[in-house]
């Protein structure tokens, strides 16, 4: 029977492929990176089933570890092989002699990847990659119970509800993490002095001041997630997509519901893997 380490490693492989297919829907050159993140994600489910069938076999190469867990699934067998030798000489060709896939390439790739771990995961585990939760990676209990209940909302068709609850899963990580580091009150960047008003008519004033205002709260949002180590273009991003959420210090928290109706389920995927991409950075912090 898989055990929950090697279940918590599949996790991280489904993670990593679901990289794989948000970097393939990016444009010329930079998809060809999902061809690199494809190959990562099979040669890492490649050796979680070595050890979870007891090959024996110490770092062999890529495609020998066919070979060796044929032996053990006899009279089944590993599905994709061709295909993923296939892939295998494209990443070679790509990361040693800088040969970029073409897109038709890659979505033959990306088709390739979606059958190796269809088949394979329930050969060796005998379990679907896609009921496998990403959700085993967060470690903060109440960031985990809200994409908990995102995955079953994103189960039930309800993307709203379930920005709703991956917004508030982000926020109960940032809190936590800033109350860590004692850093959950940013002191204000500058303040006004009288000469800086000096050239600014009464009139004028309170425009000027709410431009100010706005300027002042963007550039502390942005020192926020800079001090706490996060991609200021991907939180930006998120932050878009998803409606505000709160978290107060006794741990009650909130979240302001508005019209995401024009949101996709790519877009949802993409703030799903960003909070446990989050979670997997904020909890390796010292």
């Amino acid at each position: 029977m898989t055990t929950e380490a090697n279940i918590r490693r599949l996790a991280f492989i489904r993670y990593l492929y679901s990289l794989a297919e948000e970097q393939a829907e990016r444009p010329e050159p930079t998809c060809a990176v999902a061809l690199l993140l494809f190959h990562d994600a099979a040669e890492l489910f490649l050796q979680l089933s070595s050890e979870e069938l007891n090959t024996g076999a110490t770092r062999p190469e890529f495609m020998e570890y066919f070979t060796l867990l044929n032996e053990k699934l006899k009279p089944g067998h590993l599905s994709s092989q061709e295909s993923m030798r296939r892939l295998n000489k494209a990443r070679v060709a790509l990361k040693h002699h800088g040969t970029l896939p073409s897109r038709l390439d890659l979505d033959s790739f990306r088709a390739t990847a979606a059958e190796f771990f269809r088949a394979n995961t329930r050969l060796v585990f005998s379990l679907d990659l896609e009921d496998v939760s990403l959700v085993r990676l967060i470690g903060y209990e109440p960031a985990r119970s809200c994409m908990l209940q995102a995955d079953h909302e994103i189960e039930a068709g309800n993307r709203t509800r379930a920005l709703e609850q991956i917004a508030l899963a982000f926020e109960h990580l940032i809190t936590h993490e800033e109350r860590k580091q004692g850093t959950s009150q940013y002191p204000p960047i500058f303040s006004l002095s009288r000469s800086d008003l000096e050239d600014v008519s009464s009139r004028e004033l309170p425009r000027y001041l709410e431009g100010l205002e706005a300027l002042v709260k963007r550039l502390q949002a942005d020192v926020r997630w800079l001090s706490l180590g996060l991609d200021l273009r991907r939180v930006r991003r998120f932050r878009q997509l998803t409606p505000e959420a709160v978290v107060a210090p006794s741990g009650v928290s909130d979240v302001w519901t508005v019209d995401l109706s024009q949101t996709s389920n790519q877009d949802v995927d993409f703030c799903y893997n960003f909070v446990i991409e989050a979670a997997l950075r904020l909890e390796t912090q010292p």
